[in-house]
């Protein structure tokens, strides 16, 4: 038991990782990011990531002060567009996402990934798995333009 604990604690990053791709790629709902029923995905990306953002800074790294200040300006502007652009061509779901990237990318962009061989060969399974079925549901369904990973179940 102490050998799955410690386990899990080295590799919570593959594992929250891991299982957010497999819920964004499989999930048959929330298949769109950017609004709609995919707003939740863009949320609960955003909170793993600052959960995961915790949990890795405690780790040494290196650090690159000119992107992060990079980063920062981007994002600011990013959200000064949504806030006051009269063309409402950016929405919060999008800042939303932006950011977290970009969080996504501090944590682990100069980091020595032990783990990330594993989430390699998560992400090939995955890819694999949603090539068949939807090849399988392209032949046996009346609909096929109505599959994939921009079909909205919610808004037909």
């Amino acid at each position: 038991m102490k050998e799955h604990l410690r386990f899990c604690r080295n590799n919570i990053s593959l594992l929250v990782l891991g299982a957010f791709w497999l819920l964004a790629l499989f999930n048959p709902v929330f298949k769109k990011y950017d609004y709609g029923a995919g707003f939740p995905v863009v949320i609960v990306f955003s909170i793993l990531i600052m959960f995961l953002a915790l949990i890795e800074c405690r780790k040494k790294g290196e650090t690159a002060g000119l992107e992060k200040f990079a980063l920062f300006i981007f994002v600011s502007f990013f959200g000064l567009s949504f806030i006051f652009s009269e063309t409402r061509n950016v929405g919060f779901s999008e800042v939303l996402a932006f950011s977290s990237v970009s969080a996504f990318y501090l944590v682990y962009a100069h980091r020595r990934l032990t783990w990330i061989e594993n989430f390699l060969k998560i992400l090939r399974f995955s890819a694999i798995l949603a090539v068949l079925i939807g090849f399988f549901l392209y032949l046996f369904r009346d609909e096929p333009r109505m599959i994939g990973p921009f079909f909205n179940t919610l808004y037909h």
